[in-house]
């Protein structure tokens, strides 16, 4: 008996809980359904275009009423590949972006969460176009044309939503797999373009408008570079470099006072692709004529600002309009009288007709949608597994369940998503891992502590590498670098805007290197910097003198004079790591010591043409790096991606906020060897 009266306790606690699981999932209840009506809505709509006029006109009115233009305002944004994290920003990101949504305040933004939102509107049924609007010129910023091509794709994805694919191929071939649904225009807007970067991104829209009295500049790509040798002479400084290479030029800024031949060279190359890469991406975008050659850029170039009406007759832009014509675009679309009335008021202005939709949607907003939505899905799988648990556990569960019609084995998950397994039930990961800025101590020790976390979830089958740095202390690289060897995991790398010496030196073996065609990358040499500034201190009456137990006890002081022996030891130090940065390369990259030596002295390329010598594999951004480790790392190739290093936990902010520890690493202050 007492054993009965066991057993049915049990299974009213099971019943019970199996109460409380339902309620707490009712909770989530009205925003699926939410999302089941704006499936059905468009569904619909599709349908009923063969079916009674007043049917068709009710679904067409119920999809009208939800569609949405998303507006980016470029003329505000600043876009980063990482963004400073602190400790109010860890505790309430949200509420940061929140506080930065206002129509004046500038938007801080990380690339691949710009191209993350650009997709997801891409295959959002209720998002039928993008928006962006450039200003009077100057407000956008981006942390080098690397993220402009990422930005570019993602809004080339959003222009070809009605097909199917990952990315789009950098040669713009046609991607012919259909998809539901037509394609989705883009629209740009600029009272003035202020520089060749706005109008590149803006390039990638497929209506670009520009206000009559606005100028686009297209000035070509340049480069300049300070040179301090004189400075230095002036105040007695002298600047001993060791070097090895003769392109690796960074440190000319400190002994010459111009160009060196070498230096020149390189530098006009990478100029010259970066060039050549983007009026290659804006003829391609904007479908000019064959006689958009080498020949008519130049003379675009020696021209300056061209003004609106060149610019429209040369194809560059497509209409301009005397104000902003979005307001009119949503008035427009309305009803039929009101699409009548603007065509009249605006003739060819403006293209009134194709961009859908009465309402807008801010960043900020869809941003906060989305979060919202991933939430809510990752709630949503973990109560099915807390539900099958308890069927599984009570008959009196499972019976109470059956009349909600959450029956085994999908639950509260919907058929087709379960039998898709859409969102990963064998719980594959793929790891994203930062390598930003400067390769110092301190952020090698987050690099390396991070990947030791790696190595310990078995849940990830894959990490990709993002470098954007353009190197750093030799052995900081050599951290990330032993580290990654370590790492038992495929490791794909994504180059950003800028992977060179030491941030290639780290990347050089990994399984696959993804470039974009105007990274900097290469940059395979090595050099150090010593400092003399007893000169200095002799014209301050300031004199020095030391005593030590080693001749190069005083070797890295800024008031001790070169000496021979230094000089030497330093030399052969250089060599040693050149010759080992050489070997690194070659081992990684499959190639020999003499040709990485005719791809090494220092030399810098760009992402196009790192591909053309082999240091990279493939070109495309990190949306491309992501999916190759899915494809080719995992077994469902739909896995999660999760950017590390994560977040702090509220714990430890509040911790560091009381006045705990923090992770500053002092280590390393004073290292003299750079990559």
């Amino acid at each position: 008996g007492l054993v009965r009266r066991a057993g049915s306790a049990a299974k009213t606690v099971f019943a019970v809980a199996g109460v409380l699981a339902l309620g707490s999932t009712a909770l989530d209840f009205q925003l699926e359904q939410e999302r089941k009506e704006a499936a059905l809505r468009h569904s619909s709509a599709d349908n009923n275009k063969n079916a009674d006029d007043e049917d068709a006109s009710s679904a067409a009115k119920a999809k009208k009423e939800h569609q949405r233009i998303l507006v980016l305002p470029f003329y505000r944004m600043k876009v980063v590949e990482k963004k400073k994290a602190n400790a109010l920003s860890s505790l309430a990101p949200q509420l940061i972006d929140r506080l930065g949504s206002d129509a004046d305040s500038a938007i801080q933004i990380e690339a691949h969460d710009l191209v993350d939102i650009i997709h997801s509107a891409a295959e959002d049924p209720d998002i039928v176009g993008l928006y962006g609007v450039f200003g009077h010129g100057g407000g956008f910023s981006a942390g080098g044309y690397g993220h402009i091509e990422e930005i570019r794709n993602a809004i080339r994805v959003f222009n070809e939503s009605h097909r199917v694919h990952r990315e789009p191929n950098l040669e713009h071939k046609a991607l012919i797999l259909p998809r539901n649904g037509d394609a989705k225009p883009t629209y740009a807007y600029a009272d003035n373009f202020g520089d060749q970067k706005e109008y590149f991104l803006a390039s990638a829209f497929t209506h670009i408008h520009l206000q009559p009295q606005g100028d686009l500049s297209l000035y070509g790509v340049g480069m300049s570079v300070p040179f301090i040798r004189s400075a230095l002479d002036k105040y007695g400084v002298i600047a001993h470099v060791f070097k090895h290479g003769k392109f690796k030029n960074a440190a000319n800024s400190l002994t010459e006072t111009g160009f060196t031949r070498a230096h020149r060279e390189n530098t006009t190359a990478i100029v010259r692709s970066i060039n050549q890469s983007i009026c290659e991406s804006i003829v391609q975008s904007r479908s000019l004529p064959d006689s958009f050659n080498q020949r008519m850029w130049q003379r675009i170039f020696k021209y300056g600002s061209l003004t609106a009406v060149n610019a429209k007759e040369l194809g560059l832009v497509d209409y301009t309009p005397k104000i902003d014509p979005l307001d009119a675009i949503l008035q427009a679309n309305e009803n039929d009288e009101a699409m009548k009335k603007a065509k009249e008021k605006w003739g060819k202005d403006i293209d009134v007709g194709s961009l859908k939709g009465t309402k807008t949607i801010s960043l900020q907003d869809y941003k906060s949608k989305l979060v919202k939505n991933k939430k809510y899905d990752e709630r949503k799988w973990l109560w099915h597994e807390k539900l099958k648990f308890l069927a599984e556990k009570s008959s009196a569960t499972t019976q109470l369940l059956s009349l909600f019609q959450y029956n085994a084995p999908h639950y509260n998950i919907d058929e087709d998503e379960y039998s898709a397994k859409k969102y990963k039930s064998e719980k594959e990961k793929i790891a994203v891992v930062h390598v930003t800025g400067s390769i110092m101590s301190p952020m090698a020790k987050k690099v390396t502590d991070t990947l030791r976390k790696i190595k310990k979830d078995d849940d990830i089958k894959a990490v990709v590498l993002r470098v954007d740095s353009s190197g750093g202390s030799v052995i900081a690289s050599e951290a990330v670098y032993q580290e990654c060897k370590d790492m038992p995991k495929p490791i794909v790398c994504s180059f950003s805007n800028m992977a060179a010496s030491g941030g290639y030196y780290l990347s050089a073996h990994c399984d696959r290197i993804f470039a974009l065609p105007t990274t900097i990358t290469g940059s395979i040499g090595v050099f150090g910097v010593k400092f003399d500034a007893t000169g200095l201190a002799r014209d301050y009456g300031v004199s020095f003198e030391h005593i030590g137990t080693g001749e190069f006890s005083a070797a890295n002081s800024l008031f001790q004079p070169m000496t021979p022996k230094v000089e030497a030891a330093f030399k052969r130090k250089m060599n040693e790591t050149y010759d080992s940065f050489k070997a690194i390369v070659a081992s990684g990259r499959n190639l020999s010591l003499k040709e990485v030596e005719a791809r090494a002295q220092g030399r810098v390329w760009t992402g196009r043409e790192a591909l053309d010598q082999s240091l990279v594999d493939e070109l495309g951004g990190l949306d491309k790096a992501i999916s190759y480790a899915k494809v080719h790392h995992t077994k469902t190739g739909n896995a999660e991606v999760e950017y590390w290093p994560k977040p702090p936990s509220v714990t430890s902010v509040v911790s560091k906020l009381m006045g705990g520890e923090s992770d500053t690493d002092a280590s390393g202050a004073n290292t003299m060897m750079y990559r």
